[in-house]
């Protein structure tokens, strides 16, 4: 009915504006089970001992749990609330502001590019400027993390209810989208209450 329509688009709008909010966007990055993707993604970062790392969408910082020192660790993210977050835990490391379609750095002026639960956030158009941008930025590895579009469990189906991206995608065409830019070298699936894709790649 349209009075229920209406309840379900409050409680989103209250859920949203309320996991804006660092500590809370933490705890449910934590009760969501980000450690055990960080755990999956590890193996990837230890290769990147040394080097800079641009993190779009880094959220509140949580992935520099496995981003191996020394190196240079770049934030960036277009929530200013994320970045409070960020610079309370991480005064000392560099954050940006900005638009992962339009990425403020120079061609080639990172070795390596981390994104984590972006994509599904961008609608088509962005998503081919998105990985046009970080083709262009990156020298060396593109690692990707995104949940994929299989609402197999209860808990899933729930979780993309009230999640704030409203483009989950396959992981065909991800993988699709990814090597018109990149050479894939790695593909792993796997699941924790979604389903994850992980893709590392380098630039054509």
């Amino acid at each position: 009915s349209g009075e229920t329509k209406r309840l379900t688009c409050m409680l989103k709008s209250a859920a949203h504006a309320l996991v804006s909010h660092p500590w809370v966007y933490d705890k449910v990055q934590s009760l969501a089970g980000v450690g055990r993707v960080l755990d999956r993604m590890a193996p990837h970062m230890k290769k990147t001992l040394g080097e800079v790392v641009l993190d779009i969408g880094g959220g509140t910082g949580n992935v520099l749990s496995v981003v191996p020192s020394p190196g240079k660790y770049i934030w960036l993210d277009n929530d200013p609330l994320k970045l409070q977050g960020f610079r309370r835990k991480h005064p000392s490391l560099t954050g940006i502001l900005g638009d992962a379609t339009k990425i403020p750095l120079r061609d080639k002026s990172v070795d390596n590019v981390l994104c984590m639960f972006v994509l599904h956030h961008l609608t088509d158009g962005q998503l081919s400027l998105f990985f046009q941008e970080v083709a262009r930025v990156v020298k060396k590895t593109f690692i990707l993390v995104d949940p994929v579009e299989r609402k197999t469990s209860i808990v899933s189906r729930l979780l993309w209810n009230y999640d704030r991206g409203s483009n989950p995608r396959s992981v065909e065409t991800l993988h699709a989208a990814m090597s018109a830019r990149f050479d894939i070298e790695h593909t792993e699936r796997f699941a924790v209450l979604h389903e994850y894709l992980i893709c590392v790649g380098h630039p054509l």
